[in-house]
């Protein structure tokens, strides 16, 4: 019977602020063979309990700027084998 679990909300429901807070986020870069890529997390809904209101992104611009050599995950290259040609 659904009606007997026992269940509680969690602390994000008793505060005045959107949820998730970021609507769009960078994971860590990653290296798959010889290409160094990083994905990018959309997040296009957020939610306030206390207010109950949703926000719902339906064009979301994001500037994407390359600044430097990361040094989480860099690409390494290895020299080439027997010489130089």
């Amino acid at each position: 019977d659904p009606a007997s679990v026992p269940y509680t909300f969690g602390q994000a429901y008793e505060t005045d602020e959107f949820y998730p807070q970021d609507i769009v986020f960078m994971r860590n870069p990653y290296i798959m063979r010889t290409v160094r890529g990083q994905a990018i997390v959309f997040q296009p809904i957020q939610y306030n309990p206390i207010q109950r209101t949703l926000r719902v992104y339906t064009h979301i611009k994001v500037n994407i700027q390359q600044n430097g050599m990361s040094q989480i995950n860099p690409l390494t290259r290895r020299p080439a084998k027997g010489g130089s040609r």
